[in-house]
């Protein structure tokens, strides 16, 4: 097949044919943005349903995605929900050019409107909190959007609680202290303990920004919404930088070079271990009881991501992702385990946690009892592994 032809299409969405089930959003509609420590899940109705921050396997800071609308003990579940008003709606969208910035296009009968949304980072490196910003931009006509933000309950750990101050408000949940900066055309309507509530309405050439900064158990900086909106597209440029050293130029180039995007958001940038995903409990099958934690890393993946990256040219990914795995097999010898948990720790005990699952799906987990499996492959995949770094 000519290459050439095999190009990334966007992805259509629309508000009635693929309405939510029970407040459930269709797995193929999510789209993962992250900042090499943390990922959160973007769905193509403007609502970012999943977030465990300040690391990927984290208690739930966005929970939705396994909540849903109906959980009356609950609520609605942790999400970021940006959507046109009382209206039917489609979108259209893709990750910006060599990038995992991601754009929506929003069409409704009275307007377009592009919604830009990425987590930030700072000159290549960290920022000393996870900073998550969504950017609107009028494209013609008008649209009235409302933006819901309310937290999660850190798998049944905490319930988030509003602090007032004179300079900004503060909202805590669990260790975690979030602040939400904006534009002056975003308007609150509520302000609570576990709810905001706010609108803009969109024209052509108008921009509005808010962004959700959070960290735990630190001080945390409250940077100008210029600033902020600024590190969106230096951020960009970050990841087109990246791409770059992609070394890659044969059949489905396209294709390939987004499955390293994709990859890279699951590496942790502060120890270089690879997670299988950034979710659990997510059904192979619905109503299935196969719900696994997957926020881990598994030496056999691992292994495999490790040879891709290798032959793409990531060494400085690779090198790092293997460096983690010799750690880890050094600290817990003699006997080589399945999966180790980010920090090169052993997986915790599997619990069940009191939550409704993803379309009723149960059990929801934390830990992995498949931690104590035998795989003999992963000995070969690692000797493969290393045999690639030799000259």
């Amino acid at each position: 097949m000519n290459d050439k032809k095999c190009v990334l299409e966007p992805q259509h969405w629309d508000s009635e044919k693929n309405a939510r089930e029970d407040g459930f959003l269709k797995l193929q509609y999510y789209a993962p943005i992250g900042d090499g420590y943390s990922v959160a899940l973007a769905g193509a109705d403007g609502s970012i349903d999943w977030w465990c921050v300040p690391d990927p396997d984290s208690p739930a800071y966005f929970d939705h995605l396994l909540v849903g609308d109906k959980d009356q003990w609950r609520g609605p579940g942790g999400r970021f929900l940006i959507r046109p008003q009382g209206c039917r709606y489609r979108t259209v969208r893709s990750y910006r050019r060599d990038s995992n910035i991601l754009e929506t296009l929003f069409i409704t009968d009275t307007g377009k409107a592009k919604l830009t949304e990425g987590l930030n980072i700072s000159v290549g490196q960290q920022l000393p909190w996870s900073e998550l910003v969504r950017r609107i931009e009028g494209v013609e006509g008008e649209i009235k959007f409302e933006i819901l933000l309310t937290w999660g309950n850190r798998f049944n750990n905490s319930h988030s609680w509003k602090e007032e101050n004179k300079n900004t408000d503060f909202w805590h949940l669990d260790g975690l202290i979030s602040i939400i900066a904006k534009t002056d055309g975003l308007i609150f309507m509520k302000s609570e303990d576990n709810l905001v509530q706010a609108t803009c309405t969109s024209k052509t050439g108008s921009k509005d920004v808010i962004a959700l900064l959070t960290t735990f158990d630190g001080p945390l900086a409250r940077p100008s919404i210029e600033e902020i909106e600024s590190r969106l597209d230096h951020t960009n440029d970050d990841w087109k930088r990246w791409h770059k050293n992609i070394k890659y130029d044969g059949p489905y180039s396209d294709f390939l070079k987004r499955s390293a995007m994709c990859l890279k958001l699951m590496i942790f940038g502060k120890s270089g271990a690879i997670v299988a995903a950034p979710t659990t409990s997510l059904p192979e099958r619905i109503f299935g009881d196969k719900n696994w934690d997957y926020r881990y890393c598994w030496i056999r993946d691992a292994a495999y991501t490790n040879k891709a990256f290798i032959r793409m040219g990531l060494n400085e990914e690779a090198i790092a992702a293997f460096r983690w795995l010799v750690r880890t097999i050094q600290r817990h010898p003699p006997e080589l385990k399945v999966m180790y948990t980010i920090w090169g720790e052993q997986i915790p005990d599997q619990t069940e946690i009191d939550c409704p699952g993803y379309r009723g799906s149960l059990p929801v987990v934390i830990g992995n009892q498949a931690r104590d499996q035998t795989q003999l492959s992963m000995y070969g995949d690692l000797l493969e592994t290393a045999w690639l770094f030799l000259p």
